[in-house]
């Protein structure tokens, strides 16, 4: 024991450490993160907001309709999408890995598909002012003129 503790600790090791503990007190980039995004829908839909369970419902599509009956029709932005990271990582509280892990049981089940796939918020905003039932996210500072922004609520 005294011969380990007599080496110098290697600088790989070193990073390592200091990385991890730089991640492990910087609470602030998650509430940064969080910004990251803005939930949108129809302009027509009368929701205002809802809460963190809600959307992962509609997203995951274990909640189908919304109250007053219409078809939730959710989009995701596309796998790598770093918007896409974050909305996941707060909303289903799981990795989008994870989140594909889900999609690809249900699909194998034939029990349903996962939404659609945008490649740019501009994609996804023509998509949501289209349908009366869709609901989507984008980056907190795109451009979503004809689309309705919904506050996310713990």
């Amino acid at each position: 024991v005294q011969l380990l503790m007599r080496r110098p600790i290697p600088a790989a090791v070193r990073f390592l450490l200091a990385a991890s503990g730089a991640f492990l007190l910087a609470p602030q980039v998650e509430g940064q993160e969080k910004a990251r995004y803005q939930v949108i829908v129809h302009a027509a839909n009368p929701v205002s907001s809802l809460t963190r369970d809600q959307l992962s419902r509609f997203f995951l599509k274990k909640t189908t309709a919304w109250e007053n009956g219409r078809t939730v029709a959710p989009a995701d932005l596309f796998e790598a999408s770093p918007v896409r990271v974050a909305f996941s990582r707060d909303i289903h509280r799981r990795s989008v890995a994870a989140i594909k892990s889900y999609w690809q049981q249900r699909i194998f089940s034939g029990s349903d598909v996962p939404p659609p796939e945008f490649a740019t918020d501009s994609d996804i905003v023509a998509y949501v002012r289209a349908r009366p039932g869709a609901i989507a996210y984008v980056s907190a500072g795109a451009e979503s003129a004809g689309v309705k922004a919904v506050e996310a609520r713990e």
